[in-house]
This record gives C-alpha cells, sequence and structure tokens, in this order.
C-alpha cells in the first residue's frame, strides 16, 4: 500500500486506490476510487469530488438501479472531468 504523510494537496487528480493518506490535507482534489483499499488517518477533505471508475463504477451503477442511492451527478464518469 502506498503511503503518503503529512503533505497538503490542492486541486490534483489523485488515485486513491491502495493508499493510505496519513494526517494530510486534501482541498479541491478529484478522487479516483476503482475499489481498492483506502485508508485516511487524520486527513481532511475540503471540496473534493469523488470519481468512481472500474469495478468500483459498476457498483454505483447497480445501487443506483437498485435505488439503494439516489442518481446525482456526484457519481461521475472519469471521461467527464476532463
Amino acid at each position: 500500500m502506498k503511503i503518503i504523510r503529512d503533505q497538503q494537496i490542492t486541486g490534483e487528480l489523485l488515485e486513491i486506490d491502495n493508499t493510505r493518506f496519513i494526517d494530510c490535507s486534501l482541498t479541491d482534489c478529484v478522487l479516483q476510487y476503482g475499489g481498492g483499499q483506502v485508508v485516511m488517518d487524520g486527513t481532511r477533505l475540503s471540496r473534493c469530488h469523488h470519481v468512481f471508475v472500474g469495478t468500483a463504477r459498476l457498483t454505483i451503477n447497480y445501487l443506483v438501479a437498485m435505488q439503494l442511492v439516489p442518481p446525482d451527478k456526484r457519481f461521475t464518469a472519469l471521461e467527464n472531468i476532463h
């Protein structure tokens, strides 16, 4: 697992799968999640946007189809953010 510690990150696209964030601050970032393990210890998120890809995206699609979560533009396909 990749470890990111004591970082202040602003305005970046971060692939967060298999990453542990320790005491970080993420601001105005796009957090791309595909289904791998993520750990956030003492990490603050401010105005970040979540993007689901791969199997994580398929899970979101299923949950929306089953009406377990509302369809919402927060669940954005990666190709829509470039």
